[in-house]
């Protein structure tokens, strides 16, 4: 040794550092780990919306509009209707059938069905 140099007496006792690069975390390892931690997530997600949901059906339903009878006037009995004609006047009622006609039998008015006669 030279006369000059000091003598490191510790570097034999030393213990090698190791290196920034294996201080980090192997990349499998990550792989492994997103895997494994977001393959159930995602097949629970999945699943989950899927699967239909059972729904109980609401118990107490109120009407938002409360019906009303309607009076509804034939101005016919159904007699008349099932017979096939009736007496009225040049205006038919309301519930004729469309496919009714107009006849005039002896100065009088009758709608009828055209298979029907008004007697």
């Amino acid at each position: 040794m030279t006369e000059g140099t000091p003598i490191d007496q510790t570097s034999h006792l030393s213990v090698p550092r190791k290196s920034d690069s294996d201080d980090r975390v192997p990349p499998w390892l990550l792989l492994v780990l997103f895997l494994v931690i977001c393959i159930p997530v995602f097949i629970s997600v999945y699943f989950s919306y899927r699967t239909p949901q059972k729904q109980q059906p609401p118990t107490n339903i109120t009407p938002l509009i409360t019906p009303t009878p309607v009076p509804v006037s034939l101005g016919f009995s159904g007699d008349e209707f099932i017979r096939g004609w009736y007496w009225g006047k040049k205006e038919k009622f309301p519930a004729t059938p469309d496919h009714w006609v107009y006849t005039e039998v002896d100065g009088k008015d009758c709608w009828h069905s055209p298979r029907t006669i008004c007697r």
